[in-house]
């Protein structure tokens, strides 16, 4: 009788000892599985939405935004989310470091040449500046603008964005404006 006790706590002992281990192991599937998910969302890509009209028609007020962190290189023509003084912005980079960036007539130049991106709206300068056209982009920044050009609350009011400030080039956008 007591063989049989015994063995009917052992047999108990080892199903605990399963449980215990069936435990541990979906706790650590789950806590890898969080791991994952925080590293593609908050290190590898990023979210945001746009707030406002200033890259009509490229992007619209409400459409969801997906961003590249890991991005080294970029170049003119390119969306990239940025962030201007704590706020997070999208704009597109209109001169990379070393180019030089003038306005005349409502007409942008590269360079000295007529800049290859076609925008909708006319380029004009911003009322107020703290620089001098033609502008020379410093090593390591970038001058970006909005593709709705009439709004220049971009690089032509403050300046060249410099690159630390970049938080990554656009991948996709979800248009959800209208859900």
């Amino acid at each position: 009788m007591k063989d049989n006790k015994s063995e009917g706590n052992k047999s108990d002992d080892n199903k605990s000892d399963d449980i215990k281990r069936r435990v541990i192991l979906l706790v650590v599937k789950i806590a890898l599985f969080l791991s994952i998910i925080f590293i593609v969302f908050f290190v590898v890509f990023g979210a945001t939405r746009m707030r406002d009209h200033s890259m009509y028609p490229a992007v619209r007020d409400g459409d969801l935004l997906f961003y590249y962190r890991l991005e080294n290189n970029f170049h003119n023509g390119d969306v990239v989310v940025v962030d201007v003084n704590g706020e997070e912005k999208v704009m597109r980079i209109i001169a990379s470091p070393g180019q030089s960036l003038d306005i005349i007539e409502d007409e942008l130049f590269i360079d000295g040449q007529p800049s290859t991106f076609t925008a909708f709206y006319k380029t004009t300068r911003a009322e107020k500046t703290t620089f001098v056209y033609p502008y020379q982009v410093s090593q390591n920044c970038y001058f970006m603008m909005n593709d709705y050009r009439s709004n220049t609350n971009d690089s032509r009011a403050f300046g060249e964005v410099c690159r630390d400030k970049i938080k990554g080039r656009l991948i996709t956008k979800i248009q959800i404006r209208d859900l």
